[in-house]
């Protein structure tokens, strides 16, 4: 009968554990948008030229990704930015306006998928 109790009680700390992690990605998949966005915020502001206002850098980074259509959107928005901020040490005054208002096209900012068709007719 103890052997019984035993199983019984890892199977229940086993479910217990797997619906904590269930929770964990669930939480992590609701906030990931927000600290993503927090995050360039944040190093948009760090890296940007010396005087500029943070509030109306933080004002014009909100509008920007207002503009988004969906959360797909958005994260490209999100993308874009993180991945020139991480090319540079600091911005100037030039790139900061060219990150804040631009808009690439949404083929511009996706990697290209490469089909099956390019490997099975690729010349060998």
């Amino acid at each position: 009968m103890n052997r019984g109790m035993a199983f019984r009680q890892r199977l229940g700390i086993l479910g217990l554990l797997g619906l904590l992690a269930l929770a964990a990605d669930g939480v992590g998949r609701y906030y990931s948008p927000a600290l993503m966005g927090y995050v360039v915020e944040q190093t948009l502001i760090e890296k940007s030229p010396s005087g500029t206002d943070q509030a109306m850098l933080r004002s014009r980074f909100e509008a920007l990704l207002s503009t988004s259509r969906s959360r797909e959107d958005k994260y490209q928005i999100l993308l874009r930015l993180s991945q020139h901020l991480e090319k540079v040490q600091a911005l100037t005054k030039p790139e900061l306006e060219m990150l804040l208002q631009e808009r690439p096209e949404k083929s511009d900012t996706r990697t290209p998928e490469i089909s099956w068709n390019f490997f099975c007719t690729a010349n060998v």
